[in-house]
């Protein structure tokens, strides 16, 4: 018995490292990229019943309960049997050289049992097979192929056709930290469960960084495609006929004083394929340019309330609040500005030409109530300085109204990309 007790706890901080890297990887081997990779399920059998040399161990937070079982002449561990603090339970079987050779999961959520065969090394998955834990039927099954790839195919429930196919890199299906521990998919093929072979999306990765993606309608007709290229994005979406793009997307570096600025640019289309609006989201901002029906085609900036909220929620109409608007003509004024706050309509500026022909813009202060002047500005456009004269130019002590409609925020539909930080030079961040 102390034999047995010396040959346990001795591996006792290599076992507890291998636990503390294994089983996270084992019970949540999700995929991320774009769509929903959906976790892995789970597999197999458990040892019939577990005797004789038990150890309690203190492990971590999550093991509620584990068993160590010695080979007969206690020279090594045959297995590891743990109970979660979930009610998972999970099997660590090792080789005579004390390799982990099989890895057997039982998983309470999923009602589903997981079987792992590991390679020679006792990380490097070769086989995989998940099913059902009360019927026994096969939900996935996997293993590594000659070109050490790993292809994993999971069914339909209940039958044996095949609603999906994954393809891992080498580097992936392996049970360790780091970068081998990422499951790199280089190919993620799904179909429709109720129509067999139809495509539903099709992933294609040629690195980490890099990949695309192509998704389908049930008769076979596209509806989407997007390109990753590390942090740029280029993708589309189709309205039913699978030709007729509804929307157009690039997040794209845009250099401006030797800074690259990650923005989103975004055409939409309607059923016709006309150009109805053009929308550029920045890290602060969205500038939208759209023809308004009896104003004509206007430039609307809105801010953004707030820049760091959730992605899926940041480039919404909620989180935006009008600036400005700007006209190239109205009311036989050139280069026309509206600003707003709070809704209100609070400035009007525009350029005209003085009668020594120096170009000038005009700026109204307003109040918001009313659409009275309350003060004027003129800045030479040249020299961008205020002259010192503003009453140079004429202005009408009427009230200034913008047109109808001028402030108003088309629906629209947010792009699946949202714009980063700056990329700064070197020395300057």
């Amino acid at each position: 018995m102390n034999r047995i007790a010396v040959l346990v706890f001795c591996g006792l901080a290599t076992v507890a490292a291998l636990f503390m890297t294994i089983w996270p990887l084992v019970g949540n081997q999700g995929i991320h990229g774009f769509g929903q990779q959906t976790s892995w399920l789970s597999e197999d059998p458990f040892p019939p019943a577990l005797t004789q040399k038990v150890f309690p161990v203190g492990l971590a937070a999550n093991i509620a309960s584990r068993q160590i079982q010695m080979d007969k002449e206690n020279r090594y561990q045959e297995y590891i049997f743990d109970i979660f603090s979930n009610g998972d339970k999970g099997t660590l079987f090792f080789n005579e050289r004390g390799v982990l050779a099989e890895i057997t999961m039982e998983y309470v959520a999923t009602k589903t049992k997981a079987w792992f065969r590991l390679g020679p090394d006792g990380v490097t998955i070769l086989q995989k097979r998940t099913t059902d834990l009360a019927s026994g039927a096969l939900i996935e099954e996997g293993e590594r192929g000659n070109d050490n790839r790993f292809v994993l195919r999971t069914y339909v429930p209940g039958t044996m056709q095949i609603s999906r196919i994954r393809t891992y890199e080498s580097r992936g299906m392996i049970l360790r930290g780091g970068l081998g521990g990422i499951n790199l998919v280089a190919r993620d093929e799904a179909f429709y469960p109720d129509l067999a072979n139809q495509v539903e999306y099709l992933f294609v990765a040629s690195d980490v960084l890099n990949s695309e993606r192509w998704d389908y309608a049930k008769d076979g007709k596209s509806t989407a495609y997007l390109k990753i290229m590390y942090r740029a994005r280029l993708g589309w979406f189709f309205y039913p006929d699978g030709v007729t793009k509804r929307m157009v997307f690039e997040r794209k570096s845009i250099m401006r004083n030797t800074i690259g600025y990650w923005e989103v640019h975004t055409d939409y289309f309607d059923p016709k394929g006309n150009l109805e609006a053009k929308r550029v989201f920045t890290r602060s901002s969205m500038i939208v340019t759209v023809e308004l029906p009896g104003i004509g085609n206007v430039r609307q900036t809105w801010g953004m309330v707030l820049p760091h909220k959730a992605e899926a929620q940041r480039l919404v109409k909620d989180n935006f609040a009008l600036s400005f608007v700007e006209l190239d003509s109205y009311n036989g004024l050139k280069n026309v500005r509206f600003t707003y706050k709070d809704g209100a309509l609070t400035e009007f500026w525009y350029q005209t030409t003085l009668a020594t022909s120096e170009s000038v813009q005009v700026r109204l202060t307003l109040d918001p109530a009313t659409g009275a002047v309350t003060s004027k500005k003129v800045v030479d456009m040249k020299t961008q300085k205020e002259l010192e004269n503003p009453d140079l130019v004429d202005v009408s002590t009427g009230s200034i109204k913008a047109p109808s409609g001028l402030n108003q925020m088309l629906d629209y539909e947010p792009p699946p990309a949202v714009p980063f930080e700056p990329d700064y030079p070197q020395g300057e961040h």
